[in-house]
């Protein structure tokens, strides 16, 4: 029974450490893309005003 225990939370904490990692590399992934927006548009203004 206990072993059983055991395996069952090793497993329901890995499970959560994935789920953390996912959310972690989406947001950074979400930042990288907004920085890259800001960027292009920044840029295409600046061709409009030259």
């Amino acid at each position: 029974m206990v072993g059983k225990m055991v395996i069952m939370v090793v497993m329901v904490v890995v499970v959560m450490m994935m789920v953390l990692v996912m959310v972690m590399v989406t947001v950074v992934v979400m930042v990288v893309m907004v920085k890259v927006i800001v960027v292009v548009i920044v840029m295409v203004m600046v061709v409009m005003v030259v």
